[in-house]
Parts: C-alpha cells; sequence; structure tokens
C-alpha cells in the first residue's frame, strides 16, 4: 500500500465532524442529518493518529483543528475538551508550529448561550459565519424546523463576536442560487455594512452554472467593485471571489494556465473523522447520502484502507474536457471533489462544466477590480 505524501507547506488539516443535527434546516443544505453527536474518545484517537500519520512531532508545521457540524456549536463542552486534548499533545510531541482552532456556525446560538460565550472567550477560535447577505435571502433559505427565518438571531451572534472576538480572525460565507443570483451585490454590500472585512460567496456547487449565466454574474460582482472603490474599502475588505487576499490584485492576469490539480486537497492534504470511527477525505464525503470512508481509527492510529480511491480523487482534475484542461482560466476553477459521487461520476459531472459561467464572471470581475486600481494609482 502506499504511503500518504504531506505538503511540508500547507498547514496540516484535521477536520472533526462533531455532529450531523443542526438548529435550522436550510433549503439548500447537503447534508444527510438525523446521525446525532460523534464520539469523543475516537475523536482524541484520529486526533493523534493524524499528528501521527503526517508527521507533525517536533516539526514546524502548523496544524488547524477544525470542527465541522451540523452546528458544532451545540457542544461546547466537547469542544472545549478536544481543544484541550490537542493543545496538550501539540506541546507533549514538541510542535514547533501553530495551532489554531476554527469551526464554522450559523451563529444563531452565539448571542444567548453563556456556554458557547465562554467556549469563544477562552480558545478564541477563528469563527466562519454562514449568513446570506440581506434578511430576505437569508430567511427564505436558512430556517429552522419551524420554518422560521434566522437573520436576526445570526446578526446577533456576529455582534457579540464583533465585540469580544478579534473581527480578522472571523468571516462570512454568502451562498446563493438561480432564484437569489440578482441579489449578490446587495447581500455582499449588507454584509460589508455590518462590519464583515473577510467575505466569501459562493454559488451552489450542486446547481449547474452555464456560461450564459455569465454576464449576470459579473454584473452583480462588478457593483460589489464599484461599491469597494467608492467608499474606500478596496484593501481593506477582501472578497474571495474578487480581490482575494491571497492574490497581489496589482498584478493580476487573467491566464492562470491550465487545470493541473484539484481545487481542494481533500483525499490528499485533508482527514475528517465521521462517524463510528471512519475516515474520510473530507467532510463531504462524510455526510452524502452514501459517504465513501478511506479508512477508520483505532488504538495504533489512522489506518487507510482505501488507498486506491484517495489516488483516483487525487488526480480528478485529469478527468475534466479537453476544453477544460486547456482553458485559461483552469486554475481558477472552483469544483467539489465529493459532488461528482454523489451525481453520476466525475468524468460525467465534469462534461457538464457546471462552473463555467461562475468562473468566467469571476476573471472578469478580478480584472475589472484591477482596472479600477490602476485608474486610482494613475490619478495620485
Amino acid at each position: 500500500m502506499k504511503t500518504p505524501t504531506f505538503s511540508t507547506k500547507l498547514p496540516v488539516s484535521i477536520q472533526i465532524l462533531t455532529n450531523l443535527n443542526c438548529n435550522l434546516a436550510c433549503t439548500y443544505c447537503y447534508e444527510c442529518k438525523g446521525r446525532g453527536q460523534n464520539d469523543e474518545e475516537t475523536i482524541k484517537k484520529f486526533i493523534a493518529g493524524r499528528y501521527k500519520e503526517a508527521g507533525l512531532a517536533g516539526t514546524e508545521r502548523d496544524v488547524v483543528l477544525e470542527f465541522i457540524g451540523g452546528e458544532s456549536l451545540l457542544y461546547p463542552e466537547m469542544l472545549d475538551a478536544l481543544c484541550t486534548y490537542t493543545k496538550e499533545l501539540h506541546t507533549k510531541l514538541g510542535c514547533k508550529g501553530t495551532l489554531t482552532v476554527g469551526t464554522t456556525t450559523n451563529g444563531t446560538l452565539i448571542a444567548e448561550d453563556k456556554k458557547i460565550q465562554d467556549f469563544l472567550l477562552k480558545w478564541r477560535p477563528s469563527l466562519g459565519f454562514c449568513i446570506d447577505g440581506t434578511k430576505e435571502i437569508h430567511d427564505a433559505c436558512r430556517i429552522d424546523a419551524e420554518g422560521r427565518g434566522s437573520y436576526d438571531r445570526a446578526v446577533a451572534g456576529w455582534n457579540w463576536a464583533k465585540e469580544h472576538l478579534c473581527p480578522k480572525c472571523m468571516g462570512v460565507k454568502a451562498t446563493y442560487t438561480h432564484e437569489t443570483i440578482r441579489q449578490y451585490a446587495a447581500g455582499l454590500i449588507n454584509l460589508i455594512q455590518h462590519g464583515f472585512t473577510d467575505i466569501a460567496a459562493n454559488v451552489v456547487f450542486e446547481e449547474q452554472w452555464k456560461l450564459e449565466d455569465a454576464p449576470t454574474i459579473a454584473e452583480q460582482m462588478f457593483r460589489v467593485v464599484d461599491y469597494l472603490f467608492d467608499n474606500g474599502l478596496e484593501d481593506k475588505v477582501h472578497v474571495f471571489q474578487i480581490n482575494n487576499s491571497q492574490l497581489d490584485m496589482m498584478y493580476y492576469k487573467a491566464e492562470s494556465g491550465p487545470k493541473e490539480h484539484n481545487h481542494c486537497g481533500t483525499c490528499t492534504h485533508m482527514r475528517c473523522i465521521g462517524f463510528d470511527g471512519k475516515v474520510y477525505g473530507c467532510n463531504r464525503f462524510c455526510t452524502m447520502p452514501y459517504p465513501i470512508p478511506i479508512g477508520y481509527v483505532d488504538k495504533k492510529g489512522i489506518k487507510i484502507t482505501n488507498q486506491a480511491f484517495c489516488d483516483e480523487v487525487a488526480k480528478q482534475y485529469e478527468l475534466w474536457p479537453d476544453e477544460c484542461k486547456t482553458c485559461p482560466y483552469g486554475q481558477q476553477c472552483p469544483s467539489c471533489s465529493a459532488i461528482p459521487y454523489e451525481q453520476d461520476g466525475p468524468q460525467a459531472f465534469f462534461a457538464r462544466k457546471s462552473q463555467c459561467g461562475f468562473t468566467h464572471a469571476m476573471v472578469a470581475a478580478r480584472l475589472y477590480f484591477r482596472k479600477r486600481l490602476l485608474e486610482k494609482e494613475q490619478s495620485k
């Protein structure tokens, strides 16, 4: 069996699927709920196994402990115990890299639950909020079991976090469908006005975004660019899909080269502990209707029993159509490696070019941002 290899530059991701129950019932949620809470002792074995598998002892590799639900903040006591365990293990093994804790949350429980507040104040994790732009969009999709919108509760959670935690360690993700995409700009502008400076605004990956959708999406993104420059926020607010903080926008070029690797490191750089002690390439492979594990965890550590699948996923980009392989925007084309296995397989899924319209709009918006940036520099 082939030994998995790990980049010495990327942080080691330790994904913990804490639970699949949630206090919300979002209309586009892809997770199969009803499986309850994960086992704390199994999770601890997985964490120790991940440190061993990645050879972290004595190294300077950074480690990211990611809690994923459902809604992970339903279990603050368990999160606290797992953070304590990981910190002690990190120290015991002489790890010199930074240990970062992060979790994604719908934010609705934070403002009124002291146990959650105590956990957040103690560990100060990176928080990723899920708020879909405006109240109208959010409350149409992010509803609770009674069908009530959750926008006001989510914003209340953000306001508490903004007051008590470091805003630079928090971000927000908004999700758009074909029904809400024409409110993309209004949603992002609203989030900026609430004080968010790190924003991701995706479309639902399960939907097909054709090339003819690009003008509509691009026009919305251009409005966001104009808002940033018109309000002097172009270097203060970063939208991942537009002025990504990892890009030097002054020298941004549309041509990034053909696709030479997957969009994410699932099954290679990532590991997620699911239920029943099974290990997955990421949480998506665990939460689909028919989960695809790649191994299991026991007292000795992580055992990868499906390396062939890991190798298959790692080379998934090779299954893209020839047109996509030579597309100059290929490296910027976002895609989930797990979704194809929920539908009709990678080759058929990629042949539909489901993200083509969104990718072209994103490239156009980045070019427009650069144009406005250059104009501003020239006017000085």
